[in-house]
């Protein structure tokens, strides 16, 4: 069953009927036996145990996310268009439960890319009400990116049975349409783009700097140990906690360099990133991005 945790959200009758009733079938398979399958079938896309009932899927753009229960799956992010087929037959040996509702953690395609497919096998997608606006406009080259079926505002909470799953819009960072996705029994978060090599936000599709920060604020409010980015290798608390201490040593260059008055054509080689692990490589929108916010702010 889906619980509103936003009086205002209101999902679709389709939504909630997907989402009641119990299934009996395959849970989860142990590690040993996913070790055992991945040898036996390699390919594009890999599977990795995180906790009992929660798995990820690197590869084919970027990490999806499946929570398996009793009544039906969840997934975090499908991948790029290609990837659909191989990303269901990973799903399909961990589970042959039916697939409830796909989340999206942003509008970039390694996450949304399958959108058309899922929707297409009448699974709903569901992402934060902005991924409609960004997506209609979205620069992404020769590729049309479906909109979420369904969408919430700032907070949804997910129930199939016991297991609970809760999206999180805590503000704008890489986009205006960032979802934060946790899994409170299991300890984990899904961070989408919130957590990158390094901060890179899109101002055409409502990204902040200043936001960036912000948001990693609130995501450490949360009880977690392990956090999955939208790509690469799971990180600890302790990394997203140094990520977000660099944004905020970023945020405060960025911003004395602003308040000097420097001209924008020289603010990147004056803006020192050499001990944060970064070389930054704004394009001139990203730059106008950065002065507007700091400049308000």
């Amino acid at each position: 069953m889906l619980r509103q945790a936003n009086s205002a959200l209101k999902l679709s009758a389709f939504v909630l009927a997907l989402l009641a009733g119990a299934f009996a079938g395959k849970a989860q398979s142990p590690p040993a036996a996913v070790e055992k399958e991945q040898a036996k079938s390699p390919g594009v896309i890999s599977t990795h145990f995180l906790r009992a009932g929660l798995y990820y899927f690197d590869g084919g753009g970027g990490n999806s996310i499946l929570r398996l229960s009793g009544e039906g799956l969840v997934l975090v992010d499908g991948k790029t268009a290609k990837n659909y087929e191989e990303l269901r037959s990973r799903i399909n040996k961990l589970s042959r439960l039916p697939i409830r509702v796909v989340v999206n953690t942003g509008p970039d395609p390694q996450h949304t890319g399958t959108n058309a497919k899922f929707i297409a096998d009448r699974t709903p997608v569901l992402g934060q009400q902005d991924e409609k606006r960004v997506l209609e406009a979205y620069p992404v080259s020769g590729e049309t990116i479906a909109p979420p079926s369904n969408t919430y505002d700032h907070d949804q909470v997910l129930h199939l049975g016991p297991v609970e799953v809760r999206l999180l819009h805590p503000g704008h960072a890489r986009t205006s349409a960032d979802t934060v996705v946790y899994f409170p029994d299991k300890q984990v978060v899904a961070l989408g783009d919130t957590y990158a090599p390094m901060p890179n936000p899109d101002y055409a599709a409502g990204g902040s700097l200043v936001g960036w920060s912000k948001v990693l604020g609130e995501v450490l409010k949360l009880d977690f140990n392990v956090a999955v980015p939208g790509a690469g290798a799971t990180v600890s608390r302790a990394e997203v906690e140094a990520f977000k201490a660099k944004v905020d040593t970023l945020i405060s260059r960025a911003a004395q360099l602003v308040n000097q008055g420097v001209p924008k054509s020289q603010f990147l080689d004056r803006l020192k990133t050499e001990d944060l692990g970064w070389k930054l490589s704004y394009t001139p929108e990203q730059v106008a991005g950065v002065y507007a916010e700091l400049s308000k702010s």
